[in-house]
């Protein structure tokens, strides 16, 4: 047998291999002798069927078999001094019993490179300590969501609960238009995930009143995600434009409920807000301070983490191997196949929707090669204690150390997975360290992000002078 290693691109080989007949031959021989002591033919005695019968029978499977063995040996042969990334795919197979075997594999590699010194790039790190009014809010909001719901008989106002029918009817003659009426459509009158002409279109009125709405929006629906029972009834999707438009309805307004807000010293109230902790020798104030304030932490930290990644990849724009951007779209449209399931379109065009997630999956992929780098270079490794700390920590201490010791047992794969998390966190905690790290106000950054937006409508890039000069491992990674 004979191989030959072609470099198609920094991160893609190819590699041929080329056997004879002869070469296979003994293998095949070997093959069908071992079947014919399996095979029982009537009018043959067991292992007495003529090896030619056998081979007319078997051969062509077995020589395929023989094919791909020889093909997996060339492959880990060639490539035990290599990197790989992401899958072997055979581009080329030739074979045929007797014949001689030609194929050529295409194998993904990482690439070659360096970490860029991170101590001349500065990332914005949110700082915010949540302040009196935030607390109360925090406090009101979560009275709101434990309140109980009393029916009322006068007409909805701000908060309450409305359970609607709606039909839809045709713009031109008041029709109902077939197929298109809503049962049961509940919404809260002044909800921030309420949109504000059905609000308003609903204030004021009482169960049992049946009246006519026109729902005006003033912006062009999101075709990125379904439609929300809140914001365009279910079946207007078929029907909206791209532009400000007009809904007509027939609304039966049957029930309207007001919230009865608990009590601050609530039992019940408190046990909803602690998530049964209790209050210890706090007030409720103060909880709830501590717990914004944790939350504040972590949101802070997620969003850092996340500013990492994004910078990591526009610093070090390295290829990427196909095969490995393949399989992340195949994971992709998966994801989305399961998410939505029968809400898919009979018309889902898969081939669209992988072109418009390719360079998401382009930074994925450069994300994965890149923090495998980190650690390669930082030598990190994951120890017994950081394993016990991580689960301890995920559960919140439910369980004992050996409940943990026995589960990775029973379950390997869930060593893999959790190994890999630990890892992705000390590679952000170390990156975290690298980088210059400049503390904002969440005004601050809110500002920043008006501007922005601001900017963006007016057609105006913001970035860096550019009469100054720029790092070249500062260009886009087209994420």
């Amino acid at each position: 047998m004979q191989t030959t290693l072609q470099q198609v691109n920094p991160v893609e080989l190819d590699l041929e291999i080329y056997a004879t007949a002869e070469d296979l031959n003994p293998r095949l021989d070997k093959a069908l002798r071992s079947q014919r002591s399996k095979t029982a033919i009537k009018g043959f005695r067991p292992g007495k069927v003529p090896l030619q019968l056998v081979k007319k029978l078997y051969g062509e499977a077995l020589g395929l078999e023989i094919a791909d063995s020889m093909i997996q040996e060339a492959i880990r042969a060639e490539t035990a001094e290599l990197k790989l990334f992401g899958p072997v795919r055979i581009t080329a197979f030739e074979y045929k019993p007797d014949g001689d075997l030609r194929a050529v594999v295409r194998l993904s590699v990482r690439p070659e490179f360096e970490i860029t010194d991170l101590s001349a790039h500065t990332l914005d790190r949110l700082v915010h300590v949540p302040d009196d009014e935030e607390i109360d809010g925090y406090i009101e909001n979560m009275r709101r969501k434990a309140a109980d719901l009393a029916p009322i008989e006068e007409g909805a106002d701000e908060n309450d609960l409305v359970l609607f029918d709606a039909q839809a009817l045709d713009a031109a003659t008041g029709a109902p238009v077939i197929g298109e009426r809503h049962e049961n459509v509940s919404i809260y009158v002044g909800h921030p995930g309420t949109e504000e002409a059905w609000s308003e279109a609903l204030k004021g009125h009482a169960a049992g009143e049946t009246f006519r709405v026109e729902i005006t929006h003033d912006e062009p629906h999101d075709d990125e995600e379904p439609a929300s029972d809140l914001l365009l009834l279910p079946g207007d999707e078929a029907r909206h434009t791209h532009h400000a438009h007009t809904h007509h309805y027939e609304v039966t307004v049957k029930e309207v409920k007001r919230p009865v807000l608990p009590d601050l010293e609530d039992s019940e109230f408190i046990d909803v807000i602690t998530e049964k902790e209790g209050l210890g020798d706090r007030d409720l104030r103060e909880f709830v301070r501590e717990k914004m304030q944790k939350e504040w932490q972590h949101h802070s930290r997620e969003r850092l983490r996340s500013d990492i990644v994004d910078k990591m990849i526009e610093l070090h724009p390295v290829e990427v191997p196909e095969a490995a951007v393949e399989v992340i779209l195949d994971q992709y449209v998966k994801e989305f196949r399961e998410r939505y399931k029968e809400r898919v379109p009979p018309d889902f065009d898969e081939g669209l929707y992988r072109a418009e997630s390719r360079e998401r999956a382009e930074g994925q992929a450069r994300w994965m090669i890149i923090r495998d780098k980190v650690i390669e270079t930082e030598n990190l490794q994951v120890s017994t204690d950081d394993m016990m700390d991580y689960l301890e920590n995920l559960s919140g201490n439910s369980y004992s150390p050996d409940f943990y010791r026995q589960l990775l047992k029973a379950a390997p794969s869930l060593a893999d997975d959790f190994e890999y998390r630990i890892l992705s966190d000390k590679v952000l905690d170390v990156l975290a360290e690298r980088f210059q790290l400049a503390d904002k106000s969440l005004e601050q950054f809110q500002t920043e992000e008006e501007s922005g937006e601001e900017a963006a409508e007016a057609g105006v890039e913001v970035g860096p002078d550019e009469s100054e000069p720029t790092d070249a491992g500062e260009a886009s990674s087209g994420r």
